[in-house]
């Protein structure tokens, strides 16, 4: 399945010819069962792309697999230009994830979550304490 995201207008009115995502043949199951069949997504700046489906159709791990917190089975993701696989550190520093849960864990302090949070960005222990 290719999905094809809706154009909306710039604020500066430019896109680039990069798409800010590219996700080709994505493939994933979890516990033996298949949950993605090799969807492909692509979105450029300035556009909206959205997942519609039942619960179980696979939108929730199609996302998770392209911000890096599930590795596909198979397929690529690209994040602006980025191979997520061979180049995470540069396509992570691409992204910004807003999800639609909690993702605070009461049990840790605030440095705690941060902390959590910011490993997965994979910087040295020293820098990421630096930085927070």
């Amino acid at each position: 399945m290719t999905l094809q995201p809706t154009d909306i207008a710039t604020t500066h009115g430019a896109k680039s010819e990069t798409p800010l995502l590219e996700a080709v043949g994505l493939v994933k199951s979890l516990g033996g069962k298949p949950i993605v069949h090799g969807i492909d997504l692509r979105c450029k700046g300035g556009e909206v792309l959205g997942l519609l489906g039942p619960n179980g159709a696979g939108k929730t791990t199609s996302l998770r697999m392209c911000y890096g917190y599930l590795r596909a089975d198979q397929g690529t993701i690209r994040i602006s230009g980025y191979d997520l696989q061979n180049q995470p550190d540069e396509a992570r520093r691409q992204l910004g994830v807003c999800t639609q849960d909690d993702t605070f864990d009461a049990d840790f302090s605030v440095r705690g979550n941060l902390e959590q949070t910011g490993r997965y960005y994979r910087p040295r222990p020293a820098r990421l304490k630096e930085r927070i």
